[in-house]
Formats: C-alpha cells, sequence, structure tokens
C-alpha cells in the first residue's frame, strides 16, 4: 500500500481519509457568454472553461449553473482541431485561447 505524506491527506464528504494526487498540471481559460446586440450576458451565467496540459491536450467544459448555487460541469464532446477566438474586454480586441 502507497504512502502518501500527511500534508496530501484530505477527508472527503463522508469523514473518509483520501490523498490528493496530480493528474496533470497546466494553463486554463475561463470566458463567459454575452448578447451580441446588448452585450448583457446571455444564457444565464453560462461560462466555458478550457484546460491545457503541458503536454497540449485540450479539454473543453460548460460550466452551467443550477439550483443551489450549484454548478454542472459539462465536458464538451467535439473540441475541434482549431482554437477559438475570444474577445478581451481589457485589450478591446479578438484574442486566441491561449494568447
Amino acid at each position: 500500500m502507497p504512502q502518501f505524506p500527511k500534508e496530501t491527506l484530505a477527508k472527503n464528504a463522508k469523514g473518509k481519509e483520501e490523498a490528493r494526487v496530480l493528474a496533470e498540471r497546466g494553463k486554463y481559460v475561463l470566458y463567459s457568454y454575452a448578447e451580441p446586440e446588448s452585450g448583457k450576458e446571455a444564457d444565464a451565467g453560462k461560462r466555458s472553461l478550457i484546460l491545457e496540459s503541458q503536454s497540449g491536450k485540450r479539454e473543453h467544459y460548460f460550466i452551467i449553473p443550477i439550483q443551489g448555487g450549484r454548478n454542472l460541469l459539462l465536458k464538451e464532446k467535439n473540441l475541434g482541431e482549431g482554437k477559438k477566438k475570444i474577445w478581451n474586454p481589457g485589450s478591446g480586441k479578438a484574442e486566441s485561447e491561449f494568447e
């Protein structure tokens, strides 16, 4: 049985001890959606999260608000090869996901 350092141990919701084990490292992009005509938030707060591992593997998840202040996380099945353009209000221009 593997031995994990004490500082990596946590208790889950049922009170059972478990170790936090690194699966991958990388970078991410989090963006929301807006109505093009008004600029107001679209789809009741839906957001997208794109994760990119150090090896270059990308995963796209939709974050959808549900009742009780919780979020539903749905994995996009067809991420595609091309990178999406995202509006950056700070720079005032469209940018690639990981610019």
